[in-house]
């Protein structure tokens, strides 16, 4: 036991070995709760939702955190998912082999892709897959969960299956019945796994929720929550860190809104003196009323005075205080702050690279997150419909073992320099640190589609006469603008070094070659007569001729005196020994 300190009054105070959890009077408001995360989960769950939800529609920058983390969690296409299924073997444990099932794949592919559109998806039919995803991602975000029911034997598409999108509210964070191991609406066994959710029942008058519910198996509902804690049985909405400070600028830029409006407003009073009497606007218990509109001047009550106000609006350290406030929001929600708050003053190519790429790191997180806990389960319940209504021809449940290796990914970036990452990629795959496949998947396309598409593609050009092969791969170059530009500029660049290394003597013949080769304009006759009276070859960093350079020098020695002119003539000579030792 630690000692004991005695503090006001004699109490003992407990010496604390962290800061942070010492009680001063800076913290004694720093009430922290204990207990289980459902404790305090439970407690502000819809509290936080619904001002989620209230900032959602009303702040803007709610709106764009949001729509950020769909274009770079989900993405305009989706998940992408890759078959890898496999050809069966009796002789392996698994009864699979490794090689791969081509056809398999194919048609796995196929039928998945069909499912995914609109109109088969869910059962309003109004949502693709990639649609329905952003959803369930904005919603986990916002709402702290989302519920997707799969429905089997749904009779509206030829799959006979599709989703079901339930919000979060539906599940009751109060319902608790210790006995049956139900906590926050989701019944668990004795290894804590989700197995029934106890979905609230909503009145179809009021469209609201009652206190009747009925529960729907594990094995149909797919929660989508981001866990925090072990045993945590619903989530909070990813924006509880962020609301308060974003509720606190919103006001304060309403606040400098309205202050720099009647600042504008407002141009004068007209004092009255004598017996006038007002005539202005008073209200019911008699006090006058002064509207505030453009360009007006207000006619005061008899022995009234006016206070005028200065106010200093908009006030010059609001854009500072914004974006203290942003960026002190902006980790919280992983989101960038440049970006998000599209502010990109004082920022370098190298910082920002910097940001996006810290940013991009933490969306393959994510990316992780989401294929785990929706992706995949959706995906098994799906394949297991699609063989037993025969919708991937050629194989049955019997073959869902090795038709279920699958492959998810989420959305990748591309970079400003293009030419420069496929240059990149070029030298890790000659280098053997990389491969086409894995190249492939990480700007998120198929091999095996791309392999087909050009073989689909050289079809087309061998029956229309056309060449196919293309690349290097094939024999032909095929360079950039971009390439072409950085060749020519090494080769100046080296033939400039060793100029002036001395190493290189310039010759009338590399500059008609650099001229030919960069497109400029043939040599001038000023230019070529420089090169003739010199013998082809050029004197360092100078256009005059042999003659013309002797001739400078003889006046410059004609105007100094004479101790300098035999210094002059001596280095004039010599200068002229090096030239015909040169040519």
């Amino acid at each position: 036991m630690k000692p004991l300190l005695y503090g006001p009054n004699n109490k003992p105070i407990r010496a604390r070995n962290f800061d942070a959890a010492k009680g001063t009077r800076y913290t004694n408001d720093w009430v922290a709760g204990t207990g289980p995360a459902d404790n305090a989960i439970k407690q502000d769950a819809k509290s936080l939702r619904d001002r989620a939800r209230d900032s959602e529609r009303n702040d803007g920058y709610i709106e764009g955190a949001l729509m950020a983390l769909e274009s770079n969690v989900i993405g305009q296409h989706g998940i992408r998912m890759k078959s890898l299924a496999r050809r069966a073997d009796a002789r392996s444990k698994k009864g699979l082999s490794n090689s791969a099932d081509n056809n398999a794949r194919a048609k796995v592919e196929e039928a998945w892709e069909d499912f995914s559109r609109r109109g088969n998806f869910d059962v309003t039919r109004q949502f693709s897959r990639a649609a329905f995803e952003r959803l369930a991602l904005r919603s986990a975000v916002r709402d702290g969960g989302f519920l997707t029911r799969t429905i089997e034997g749904f009779p509206k598409n030829d799959f006979r299956f599709a989703v079901q999108g339930i919000e979060i509210d539906a599940l009751d964070p109060h319902h608790r019945n210790d006995a049956a191991r139900i906590y926050m609406g989701v019944e668990f066994d004795e290894w804590d796994e989700p197995i029934r959710y106890h979905l609230r029942k909503m009145d179809p008058k009021s469209g609201r929720y009652t206190r009747e519910t009925f529960a729907v198996g594990g094995d149909n509902m797919i929660h989508t929550f981001l866990a925090r804690r072990i045993n945590q049985s619903q989530g909070y909405s990813w924006l509880a860190n962020a609301l308060l400070r974003l509720r606190h600028l919103a006001k304060f830029e309403e606040a400098e809104v309205i202050a720099a409006r009647i600042s504008a407003n407002k141009l004068g009073f007209f004092k009255q003196t004598g017996e006038a009497q007002y005539t202005g606007d008073e209200d019911d218990d008699g006090k006058a009323i002064a509207p505030s509109a453009p360009g007006t001047f207000e006619t005061l009550p008899h022995g009234v005075e006016a206070q005028m106000i200065d106010p200093a609006h908009p006030n010059s350290a609001m854009p500072d205080f914004r974006k203290a406030i942003l960026r002190g929001v902006s980790p919280g929600i992983y989101v960038n702050y440049n970006t998000w708050a599209q502010d990109l003053e004082g920022v370098s190519y190298s910082s920002i690279r910097q940001g996006v790429l810290s940013e991009r790191d933490i969306y393959k997180i994510l990316h992780s997150w989401f294929i785990d806990t929706f992706e995949i389960p959706l995906f098994e319940r799906w394949l297991r419909m699609a063989l037993m209504m025969g919708k991937i021809e050629g194989y049955t449940l019997l073959d869902f073992d090795r038709l279920s290796h699958v492959e998810f990914s989420g959305r990748t970036w591309t970079w400003v320099d293009p030419v420069g990452d496929i240059e990149a990629i070029e030298r890790e795959i000659a280098l053997s640190l990389n491969s086409r496949e894995r190249a492939a998947k990480d700007r998120g396309l198929n091999i095996d589609k791309i392999i087909a598409e050009n073989e689909a593609d050289n079809a087309k050009l061998q029956a229309a006469g056309l060449p196919t092969a293309v690349g290097k791969s094939a024999g032909i170059e095929v360079p950039s603008e971009a390439r072409e530009f950085e060749t020519l500029k090494a080769k100046f660049d080296a033939y400039g070094v060793g100029v002036r290394a001395g190493s290189i003597t310039p010759q009338m013949a590399d500059e008609d070659a650099f001229r030919t080769e960069a497109a400029l304009p043939p040599m001038g006759a000023e230019a070529k007569g420089a090169w003739s009276e010199d013998k082809g070859v050029r004197r360092p960093i100078t256009l005059q001729s042999q003659g013309a350079f002797a001739a400078a020098q003889s006046a410059l020695v004609h105007e100094a005196d004479p101790h300098e002119q035999g210094e002059m003539a001596d280095e004039s000579d010599q200068h002229e020994e090096e030239e015909q030792a040169a040519g």
